[in-house]
């Protein structure tokens, strides 16, 4: 029969392979997420399985935030790439004589750029 075998075909060929993907590419998050919510007595314990948090704590969060600077490293991180966002298309459009002059240029300089 034609089509009978399609359902099967489309499980094994597609789904399975993207469901594998899905996986493969979803665990490093969380990894992360279930290590961050451990307490450290159970990080360090062999004996502990390391999928499933059987404590969960957020003392590494409250740690994270008083401990350290990272909310100011958060915000020189946000302020750098706002910068960067905004302020390439202005340095960039700004109607500079000397790229404008290398931009005509039909072939590249012989004795170099810079000279």
């Amino acid at each position: 029969m034609v089509g009978s075998n399609t359902l099967a075909r489309r499980i094994t060929g597609l789904y399975v392979p993207l469901g594998l993907f899905v996986v493969v590419t979803l665990f490093p998050f969380y990894w992360m997420l279930i290590t961050s919510l451990k307490p450290s007595q159970e990080l360090y314990n062999a004996r502990v399985f390391p999928l499933v948090v059987y404590n969960p704590t957020l003392e590494h969060y409250v740690g994270l935030l008083t401990q350290t600077r990272f909310l100011t490293w958060t915000f020189n991180t946000l302020l750098v790439a706002t910068g960067l966002v905004f302020g390439s298309p202005t340095v960039l459009t700004t109607r500079n004589p000397d790229w404008q002059s290398l931009a005509r240029r039909k072939k590249p300089p012989k004795t170099g750029l810079l000279m």
